[in-house]
Order: C-alpha cells, then structure tokens, then sequence
C-alpha cells in the first residue's frame, strides 16, 4: 500500500486530530499540548535501549519465519506515516481532558464511560495486529491521558512517533 492509498483511507482521521490539534493552540486549553523537552530526551534515551534489547531478542529467538512474518506486516506501513501518528492521541485522549476540564469535579465520572468508548475505539483499530495486541494496545489510552495531562500531550505524541519510529524502523531495517 503506498503513502497516498493510506492517506486516502486515514486522511479523514489525520484532518480532524490535525483540527483539534489546531483549535486547541488558539484556545485556553492550550497548556494540554505543552511539550517537556527533559521526558522527552530521557524517552529517546530508554526507547534506544529498548530498541536494542529487541533487536537482540529477535535475532537471538525468531526463526527466519517469524522474521519475515513481523517484515511482512510493515510492508503495507510506509514509514513517513508515523510522523502522522499523533492523530490517535488528538482524537482518542485530548477530548477526554478537554471534557474533564470543562465539566469540573462534579461531573468528573463522565470521563470513564469516555474511556472505555475511546479504548473499543483505539484497540478496533489495531485488530490487524491480532485481538490479544488490540485489547492490550486499547490500554493506552488511560495510560497516554493520564501521561498526558501530567507531562502534556505534546511530550506524549512526541514519543509515540519515537516509540513507533523506533519500532518500525527495527522491523523494516535492522531484522
């Protein structure tokens, strides 16, 4: 799949976590998007590790098999995608804070309901990668809402594109 037919099919996606993105930095909610340039480093730093770690783990236990399964999942991905990835964060957490802000404590329960639609969300979007990785994946979106309204949403999706950078990368280059 080319760059242009995944556009074509998450562009409607990119557009409105883009828009929200956009609206966000001309409102009073501006400080959610605030990036911590220090968690940032210090996640490059850990995802490096990680990255390493992985690629010794691969090539010490997959058979050239599992190998050529994993390369052939990310062949459809092409790589200048993942800069776009910050579109599930704008679309699936940012609202969540947002809605919390505005609602203020007494209506404060209205985020889990919220939660639990935007993780049946987020993990049905990750079902190509199986159903035990979409249940497991869906558990980021409490972990980025929580990550983000402490560190900001901008540190979040920066190390989203690291973490995913990273990931494919290793599968694409280094396997």
């Amino acid at each position: 799949m080319s760059f242009l037919e995944v556009a074509f099919n998450l562009g409607p996606s990119w557009l409105l976590g883009f828009s929200i993105l956009l609206a966000i930095l001309f409102s009073e909610y501006k400080d959610l998007v605030a990036i911590k340039w220090p968690k940032v480093h210090r996640w490059i730093y850990i995802v490096s590790i990680m990255t390493i770690i992985r690629f010794l783990t691969m090539k010490l236990t997959m058979s050239g098999d599992q190998i050529e399964a994993m390369i052939k999942q990310t062949e459809w991905l092409p790589i200048g995608m993942i800069f776009l990835t910050p579109w599930e964060d704008l679309v699936h957490t940012v609202p969540i804070a947002i809605t919390e802000r505005f609602v203020g404590k007494k209506w404060s329960w209205i985020k889990y309901p919220l939660i639990g639609l935007a993780m049946i969300a987020f993990g049905s979007g990750h079902l190509y990668q199986g159903v035990l990785a979409a249940c497991l994946l869906s558990l980021y979106v409490p972990i980025t809402l929580h990550l983000g309204k402490k560190h900001g949403f901008g540190t979040v999706m920066l190390g989203h594109v690291i973490y995913d950078l990273a990931t494919v990368s290793l599968i694409k280059y280094l396997i």
